[in-house]
């Protein structure tokens, strides 16, 4: 069985919150390097409100890659 650790976690969850704020419209008026700084620091700051996703996913990635292990048969 994988196992998922708190720095796998964190890192689903700082990756989830970078990818929705840079699609947004977020700190249009800034110049490109200024607007990755900025959205750097934003997930530096809030990364945990997408615990709850990140951890949703990679439990569903780990189911499905234990599934494809079994030959696409579930465990019983």
């Amino acid at each position: 069985m994988p196992t998922i650790s708190n720095q796998d976690i964190e890192a689903e969850a700082r990756s989830l919150l970078r990818k929705q704020i840079q699609d947004s419209a977020w700190y249009p008026w800034m110049k490109e390097d200024e607007r990755r700084k900025r959205i750097e620091e934003d997930v530096d700051r809030y990364w945990y409100v997408k615990v709850s996703e990140a951890s949703r996913k990679l439990l569903d990635q780990a189911h499905d890659d234990a599934t494809f292990c079994l030959g696409g048969r579930e465990r019983t």
